[in-house]
């Protein structure tokens, strides 16, 4: 079989596309955890070269803003001060937490996380740029 160059950047191209698509497909050991008042995700992504670098951290304030009790996609939402329980389900990619409506109740809220972007390396979100937290050991994280 005989490789172009243009078939060689072609394959390049789609893999840097892959890597900074939808977190899911290139990192692994998703997790959630509050610190202080913020919900972060934390996973270990790799780069466009497919190499893992450790855990990377993001706000998820950054991403995501609960509207009337109904968690969705978007910059700068800053859901975590009305919202609790907060968990990640892998099988439906989707973040559920229960959050505050607005009209004295709380409603439980799934967003999909499908938007989420792996940066080279580091998880990020409509132009958010994560942390690259490097290896930490497991109790760390």
């Amino acid at each position: 079989m005989k490789f172009t160059t243009t078939t060689v950047l072609l394959a390049g191209a789609t893999l840097l596309q892959t890597v900074s698509a939808n977190f899911f497909l290139t990192c692994s050991n998703p997790r959630t955890d509050r610190v202080s008042d913020q919900f972060f995700l934390f996973a270990d992504c790799a780069d466009s070269a497919g190499l893992h670098h450790g855990t990377s951290s993001l706000d998820l304030s950054n991403c995501i803003v609960n509207d009337g009790g109904q968690l969705r996609a978007a910059d700068n939402g800053g859901f975590s001060s009305s919202c609790t329980e907060l968990s990640l389900d892998e099988g439906t990619r989707g973040l559920q937490a229960l959050c505050e409506n607005g009209h004295g109740g709380q409603d439980v809220s799934v967003v999909s996380l499908e938007f989420i972007e792996n940066d080279e390396g580091v998880l990020s979100c409509f132009g958010h740029r994560g942390v690259y937290l490097g290896d930490l050991p497991p109790a760390a994280k």
